[in-house]
């Protein structure tokens, strides 16, 4: 596909230059995570919207560093492309936690993270010993424990241009 896109970008033109595979990047980039929320519509219908939770952060980033002032921030700025209602998971966690009643924010971040793991958005490195663990057809899910403020989070490169992620 990304050949595809650089072919389809230099069209006419004599070579395929840096600019050119730069653009293709960022096209190629921008549909892969349009085919995964796609492809996790049924269960996660605001991926599309809740993956810019991750906008702007470095592509390789401990779990602490998602701070509760930081997700509210991204929340607010997503906030207005979420249908009311929505039976979104994430979605309905950020509204439960940034409601009247509040909610536990360590457990919405863990929550939040897995659920990014689970649709290959994000790997994750559990510990310090443990090696990055992406997900498989036979292990698509961690548990809500495995997820610790000192685990690392590398997002998927694939994604890195689609939400700006910045490279260590």
């Amino acid at each position: 596909m990304f050949v595809n896109e650089c072919l389809e970008l230099c069209s006419g033109k004599p070579a395929i230059t840096a600019n050119i595979i730069k653009a293709a990047e960022g096209n190629y980039s921008v549909e892969r995570l349009q085919s995964l929320s796609y492809e996790w519509k049924t269960i996660l219908p605001d991926l599309a919207q809740t993956s810019r939770l991750l906008s702007g952060l470095k592509d390789r980033f401990e779990v602490s560093q998602i701070t509760e002032g930081y997700l509210h921030a991204r929340f607010e700025e997503i906030a207005y492309h979420l249908a009311p209602g929505s039976t979104d998971p994430i979605t309905r966690i950020l509204n439960g936690l940034y409601s009247d009643k509040g909610g536990n924010f360590e457990s919405a971040r863990s929550y939040i993270l897995r659920e990014f793991f689970a649709v290959g958005l994000v790997g994750i490195k559990t510990g310090p010993t443990d090696s990055l663990c992406w997900t498989q057809v036979n292990n698509p899910r961690l548990v809500a424990g495995q997820v610790r403020p000192s685990s690392t989070v590398v997002i998927h490169p694939m994604f890195h241009r689609a939400l700006g992620i910045r490279l260590n």
